[in-house]
């Protein structure tokens, strides 16, 4: 009868790792997977539940052996199990052992142990051991209890991931053939710069250029997001711009600079930590050319390094590490004061509005929203 059994868990085993990629690294996913189990609030309760129970414990060496034969029969998380039993640790162990010895003594003689000499001395070495086990037990039971309950309300209380959360997950998931480099890079890019959580609260953008599009992951995940109907843009690197074209075919990503790109009509144009790579002639030269495919009301998106901020120097000095170590492409830098790209922009017939774009960073980068006005760049022509 255990046969069946055997051949059956073995089968599982290997559909498990098969599931995970194959080979070594398929079968090191596959065991983390079966450690956690299955995953939810109450199994997470029950998991650091069993942990304290455990950890409360005084067989100390086999914490994680009970960890594992409790949590993988019931597919609890092994791994939040043997943490939890860790309270044992080298701190708090000694007032776990005093705790579960008063606790004993209490519910066998009705009185807690006295800690004189005297006492200790007329008390056997059974009785106190005794204490303790019966002692830790209850206490283990208490804790697990509390720590288990306490757990999963936390866990229930976890908000659900906002819908741009939910987009860089998507997004993400488009670059899954990448290379391992550019995929960390498109997911910690999204998750940390607070540029697309700015840019996500502007609303539709409608047709949508990103020069210096690099990876194509802030187009692409505006796209996830619903704000773009369709995307194009440019950059030099093919390498860059296949990954882009991979992730969303439909997009239109050429392999240009910004100085020689021909672009497209749009709603919006996205400048992202792009302009400071051109010289200053060569900036107010792309920003006129790209006002001149915009809708009226249609909008320059623009992030620049913020000079008048804390911060500036720290964020020119990243630049040029991307740029010496190849994360970036260009020869050299010109940053210019945000004043004097408004006022380019103003001269264009733009009505400028700058936010700051490096929440919960050190940096000091600005978010300058650029809205054409035909009718102003007409009277601005004029004058």
């Amino acid at each position: 009868m255990d046969e069946p059994r055997e051949r059956t868990d073995a089968e599982g085993v290997r559909a498990l790792i098969a599931a995970e990629g194959g080979g070594i690294r398929g079968a090191l996913r596959a065991l983390l997977r079966r450690l956690r189990g299955e995953r939810s609030p109450r199994r997470l309760g029950l998991s650091v539940g069993f942990g304290l129970f455990i950890g409360c414990l005084p067989v100390y060496g086999l914490h994680l052996p009970l960890c594992l034969a409790v949590c993988l029969p019931l597919r609890l998380d092994a791994v939040a199990a043997y943490l939890a039993a860790n309270v044992s640790n080298p701190l708090l162990a000694p007032f776990l052992l005093f705790a579960s010895a008063q606790i004993g003594s209490l519910l066998l003689t009705g009185a807690p142990l006295e800690l004189d000499l005297d006492s200790l001395r007329a008390t056997r070495p059974a009785d106190i051991a005794a204490s303790t086990v019966l002692g830790s037990v209850v206490l283990g039971a208490g804790l697990g209890a509390a720590g288990g309950t306490l757990a999963a309300l936390l866990a229930r209380r976890k908000p659900a991931p906002d819908a741009v959360d939910a987009a860089i997950a998507r997004t993400v998931a488009r670059y899954r053939a990448a290379p391992r480099g550019d995929r960390y890079y498109v997911r910690y890019k999204l998750e940390l710069d607070p540029v697309l959580r700015e840019l996500a609260t502007l609303g539709p953008l409608g047709d949508v250029v990103d020069v210096g599009a690099g990876r194509g992951q802030l187009g692409v995940c505006l796209f996830e997001l619903g704000l773009v109907r369709s995307l194009a843009g440019c950059d030099h690197d093919a390498h860059k711009v296949g990954l882009a074209r991979a992730a969303l075919p439909e997009a239109h990503i050429s392999v240009d600079s910004a100085e020689t790109y021909v672009f497209p009509r749009a709603d919006t144009i996205l400048f992202v930590d792009v302009l400071h790579y051109l010289t200053p002639g060569a900036q107010d030269h792309v920003l006129g050319r790209a006002a001149g495919v915009l809708q009226n009301g249609g909008r320059l998106l623009i992030r620049e390094v913020e000079d008048a901020r804390r911060g500036s120097s720290l964020t020119r000095a990243f630049e040029r590490i991307g740029l010496f170590f190849g994360v970036n492409r260009g020869k050299s830098f010109a940053f210019r004061p945000l004043s004097e790209i408004t006022a380019t922009l103003t001269r264009l017939g733009f009505i400028c509005e700058r936010r700051d774009a490096s929440s919960g960073t050190p940096l000091s980068n600005a978010l300058v929203i650029a809205t054409y006005q035909a009718d102003a760049a007409t009277s601005m022509l004029r004058s």
